[in-house]
C-alpha cells in the first residue's frame, strides 16, 4: 500500500460521524500506514508508486524488474 494514498475501510468518515457523532480521518480509519502496522491487511508500506512497484517486484520470485536499486525506501 502507498502511504497517504491507499485506504481500505467499510464506512468512511461521513458514516462514522452519522453513526457515532465522532469525527474521524480517512487515514486513521483505514489508511496504508494503519493497515501496514496495526491490522495486518498489508505486508508492505511504500512511500510512493515507484517504491510500490519495487516492493512488488522484490516480493515476486518470478519478477523481471531488476532496474531499480534496493535503496531501502520501504519502511
Amino acid at each position: 500500500m502507498v502511504d497517504q494514498q491507499a485506504r481500505v475501510f467499510l464506512g468512511g468518515p461521513p458514516l462514522v460521524k452519522m453513526a457515532t457523532g465522532e469525527d474521524a480521518e480517512e487515514e486513521e480509519l483505514g489508511g496504508a500506514r494503519m493497515h501496514s502496522t496495526v491490522s495486518g491487511v498489508s505486508d508492505y508500506l511504500a512511500v510512493d508508486e515507484l517504491d510500490a512497484i519495487r516492493l512488488g517486484g522484490r516480493s515476486s520470485p518470478t519478477s523481471t524488474i531488476k532496474s531499480w536499486d534496493d535503496d531501502q525506501r520501504c519502511r
